[in-house]
């Protein structure tokens, strides 16, 4: 079995950047929220403007064809374009580490103070875009962070880890994703900012993770992938371009249950 002796490490400015944005993000949040309100509320003349302009928005950030299909269609062509050992270990350990930092996305917001979306906010009196509604969301936790913004800059981070044109288009894709998102006024800066710190944080430092028995084994599935591996990642990718949707169902289901 090949193996990887010396795998390239990341810049340390990778790391300090984005713990340093992490941090800076959160402490926003809790100690200099006028910040935030201030960027919204400067961005919030350019909506309702144009009815096509706001349902093409709103329609970009809603389906998962538009955002996260393309993400996860760009991880299966790295993963057949670069077929060496140390690209692929980079994209199943990318890709493993975008969906985990999606879960911590998820869980900080349910463990930190409870922030309420900028256009629930009525202290706000923004001026939704025509296509929002005012009760969407309701049922959502609290916006900080962002776990689109995990997932779609965590996804860009394996990508732009393999393949340095593709990467760029990939971020590029995500700025674009979760700038809709702002305008929508779904979420605010800092929500953006800790979520992609979040997801290019835990990329680059899984990838980089010296654990000697799981690199082992990391490495064997990825020399010889066989008939198994390709039906669970299917599965695990169709998942993932969906926002784990019919799992977070499931999930509400059973809390529904437990509860009644």
């Amino acid at each position: 079995m090949l193996t990887i002796e010396n795998p390239p490490r990341s810049k340390v400015s990778v790391y300090i950047v984005s713990l340093a944005a992490l941090f800076i993000s959160g402490a926003a949040v809790l100690f200099v929220p006028a910040f935030d309100r201030a960027l919204t509320l400067a961005l919030n003349p350019f909506t309702h403007r144009s009815l096509l302009f706001d349902a093409a928005c709103h329609a970009i950030s809603d389906n998962t064809m538009l955002s996260n299909l393309i993400l996860v269609a760009l991880l299966w062509y790295c993963w057949f374009s670069a077929p060496d050992l140390y690209s692929r270990y980079k994209n199943l350990t990318g890709t493993i580490a975008s969906s985990v930092a999606s879960l911590l996305s998820r869980i900080t917001q349910l463990s930190f103070p409870n922030r309420a979306r900028p256009f629930h906010d009525p202290g706000l009196h923004l001026k939704l875009p025509f296509t929002v509604k005012v009760d969407s969301l309701r049922h959502v936790a609290s916006s900080y962070p962002s776990d689109h913004a995990t997932l779609y800059f965590g996804l860009a981070a394996t990508i732009f880890s393999i393949n340095r044109k593709l990467g760029y288009y990939a971020l590029g894709l995500a700025v674009l994703l979760d700038v809709i998102r702002l305008y929508l006024g779904f979420h605010y800066f800092s929500d953006i900012v800790g979520g992609a710190a979040l997801g290019v944080l835990c990329v680059y430092g899984v990838q980089r993770l010296n654990i000697a028995s799981m690199r082992k084994r990391v490495l064997a599935i990825c020399e010889a992938p066989g008939p198994v591996f390709y039906a669970l990642a299917f599965c695990a990718t169709y998942l993932i371009a969906t926002m784990f949707f019919d799992i977070r169902i499931l999930a509400a289901q059973i809390i529904h249950l437990k509860r009644h």
